[in-house]
């Protein structure tokens, strides 16, 4: 399994925090229900608002998070900026490889 850059995590986790269009805790609920919904985690609670914030700026987002939030942007997003296209494409190509939750 190949790593995710930390830079491309972070990328992937604020476009979704900036396309979500929701608060930092509705956004937090609705990528961790997504996650479960499409195997990227386990049944799990969501983290707190504030951590999609931190791992959008310093801390190093879960890679259950950040195929969700891939997934998910590339499923709802209509995405233009070419850093997000290409981050979220990094991580689909890592999650069409078989990366593991």
């Amino acid at each position: 399994m190949m790593p995710v850059p930390n830079a491309v995590r972070r990328r992937v986790i604020s476009a979704f925090r900036f396309h979500s269009r929701l608060s930092p805790a509705e956004a937090a609920v609705l990528l961790t229900s997504f996650a479960v919904e499409r195997g990227f985690s386990d049944s799990r609670r969501p983290p707190p608002g504030s951590a999609l914030e931190q791992w959008a700026t310093v801390a190093k987002a879960p890679l259950w998070a950040v195929q969700a939030a891939a997934t998910w942007l590339h499923a709802y997003a209509a995405l233009t900026d070419p850093d997000e296209i290409g981050a979220v494409a990094d991580v689909l190509a890592g999650v069409e490889r078989g990366w593991e939750p």
